[in-house]
């Protein structure tokens, strides 16, 4: 008999990469489908409800075109997956008020989801947005001292 733990913990992650295959291939209705009605994105102080996080995808997406996250690692324990990856695209298209640069990007990211059922309802992402903003040109990256 299988445990009912590591089946559930397994499909859980297995939920937790889907959603994020669905958002690279840019099929955001698989993606809808995969976030409960209540479902809460917190991220870099922001609160965004379902449809907010959609649209959010959607223009992320729209300003990277080849945006995908290269996962490099899940664990899981319970109702929570936590997925660690490194965001990768090219920026193609405005991005928060700044003109497409041709920039590729490489930021770090960590998201833990929480999910019930077949569903995520709660994801609390944290990614490197001052090292997005340096690599786009939006802000400068800071001079290294010479040793």
């Amino acid at each position: 008999m299988p445990d009912i733990a590591t089946t559930s913990t397994e499909r859980n992650i297995q939920i937790a990469l889907r959603l994020f295959d669905a958002l690279d291939r840019q099929q955001f209705d698989v993606a809808e489908s995969l976030v409960s009605r209540d479902f809460t994105l917190y991220f870099s102080n922001q609160v965004l409800e379902r449809d907010q996080f959609l649209a959010f995808a959607r223009a992320v997406y729209q300003s990277f075109a080849d945006f995908r996250h290269e996962i490099h690692e899940t664990l899981a324990f319970g109702d929570r997956v936590v997925v660690r990856c490194t965001d990768r695209g090219t920026h193609t298209g405005d991005f928060e008020g700044v003109p497409a640069s041709g920039r590729q990007i490489a930021v770090g990211q960590i998201s833990i989801l929480r999910i019930a059922g077949d569903q995520v309802v709660e994801i609390r992402e944290e990614a490197d947005m001052l090292v997005l903003m340096q690599q786009i040109g939006a802000i400068p990256t800071p001079e290294r001292a010479s040793t």
